[in-house]
């Protein structure tokens, strides 16, 4: 990636559809950007919808993840989460939803990427740091505060231990 000049990254996944390295970083500075700048106070991470062209990226100070065209950068949508400190997000291709993490909340929000709407929050036990899918209807939440493991149901909005 010629030109890519990050101070600290926060986040970091791969543009398949671009076939670049996207970072979530506020303080980065580069020739062709990679995720727009404005609205994205305390930028978290950054999630992709390839086939509807769409890219999210979760705000923490703003409560909100921002929707953005992955050809532009042009920005589509500012969602409010309903939960607070949206950290983690990520695509799970087996609920299409784009999940985040909400660490002062202790929930995830589910956002349906056809409407950009949250359509389900699933409270927790803690602070939600980092999730993954295993894109056959579970997705493991790492509790960073109570140090485990949380199974969570995700169509169901179930969390199973």
């Amino acid at each position: 990636m010629k030109g890519l000049r990050i101070q600290a990254w926060c986040g970091a996944t791969l543009d398949r559809l671009r076939q670049s390295l996207a970072g979530a970083a506020p303080a980065a500075t580069e020739e062709r950007k990679c995720c727009p700048r404005s609205n994205t106070t305390g930028v978290h991470g950054i999630a992709f919808v390839p086939e509807l062209h769409k890219g999210y990226t979760s705000n923490g100070r703003l409560n909100t993840v921002t929707v953005f065209d992955l050809q532009t950068n042009a920005v589509l949508k500012q969602i409010p989460v309903g939960g607070e400190n949206p950290d983690a997000i990520f695509y799970d291709p087996f609920s299409k939803r784009i999940i985040t993490c909400n660490g002062r909340s202790h929930d995830l929000s589910l956002i349906d990427p056809a409407d950009d709407q949250v359509v389900m929050h699933i409270p927790l036990s803690g602070k939600p740091e980092t999730a993954v899918s295993d894109e056959a209807g579970k997705v493991y939440v790492n509790i960073e505060d109570r140090n485990s493991i949380s199974r969570v149901e995700i169509l169901k909005g179930k969390v199973l231990d």
